[in-house]
């Protein structure tokens, strides 16, 4: 999807959830295969799952559609891009038209829905009636960090949902990231994200200082990550592309109410490199708790 809108010059900017349905057969036909610097991140995360398994993971691994299924997507619009949401839209349905995927499979947008941070899904359009029940709007990361209530003791899990690919040192990591790392790499994230998207500071130098230091008495206690090697083919740029990261889960040991809210937060804006293809999604968990 992010791929075939780049190549025919449409930029789409989890906030609505789109469920998509096949006008032609196949749908979409997908080739699998099995060094970031730093850029201007977008104002935009991408995640794909089948319409009928709306919980993560596992995330959607077919690749092929056939006439009349469902497909769902979500796109996490952040600050003034929550605007453009209208226009993503026409965007989305435009590509629809002109069709995706190997075989240029077609397809509709069905049905619009905004994902709200307690869970409960709100339609903002019909695919059948071509209307807008609503509009989306936006959430602040405190309200965000208010639904999400992990209460955890000593320890936290965190899930990695699609490769996590973070760089300490100007190397990827692809070992268990230490606490000071992931924390420092989402605090950065989060500062880039508000001062180009939402004209402020989310947090300033001394208190990120602080959060940094604070982690590096957090150790890990277990985990199961592993690398895993994936690439993807680039039509603009006419080569096969390495999307490789970590996945698995990772448990965090210490004081680590401070760092909740951000935690939280990082589960909407995902951490690390390709957050805009997916990339750098995750859970948080108390195990024993959830």
């Amino acid at each position: 999807m992010h791929g075939t809108a780049g190549g025919e010059g449409l930029d789409l900017p989890r906030g609505p959830r789109a469920r998509l349905e096949a006008t032609s057969a196949p749908l979409l036909s997908f080739p699998l295969r099995t060094h970031e610097h730093r850029a201007r991140p977008r104002p935009r995360v991408a995640e794909t799952y089948h319409a009928r398994s709306r919980s993560c993971p596992p995330l959607e691994t077919t690749t092929e559609f056939p006439e009349g299924s469902e497909l769902s997507l979500e796109l996490t619009f952040l600050g003034h891009a929550i605007a453009q949401f209208s226009v993503c839209l026409a965007a989305l349905a435009t590509l629809g038209s002109i069709g995706i995927g190997r075989n240029r499979g077609r397809f509709e947008v069905a049905e619009v829905e905004a994902i709200l941070p307690d869970g409960a899904p709100r339609t903002v359009y019909r695919g059948d009636t071509q209307r807008f029940e609503d509009s989306p709007e936006g959430v602040c990361g405190a309200t965000i960090a208010a639904f999400r209530r992990v209460q955890p003791g000593s320890d936290l899990t965190v899930h990695l949902a699609t490769r996590l690919r973070l760089k300490d040192h100007d190397h990827l990591v692809r070992r268990a990231p230490p606490f000071p790392v992931f924390m420092q790499r989402l605090l950065e994230r989060a500062e880039c994200l508000g001062l180009l998207y939402h004209r402020d500071a989310t947090l300033d130098r001394e208190t990120k200082r602080g959060l940094v230091d604070r982690a590096r008495a957090i150790e890990i206690t277990r985990h199961d990550l592993y690398w895993d090697d994936w690439s993807r083919y680039s039509g603009r740029q006419h080569t096969w592309m390495k999307f490789g990261g970590l996945l698995g889960q990772n448990t965090y040991r210490g004081d680590l109410t401070p760092f909740l809210p951000w935690l939280a937060l990082g589960e909407w804006t995902h951490i690390g490199g390709k957050t805009s293809f997916g990339l750098g999604r995750y859970t948080i968990e108390a195990p024993g708790r959830g």
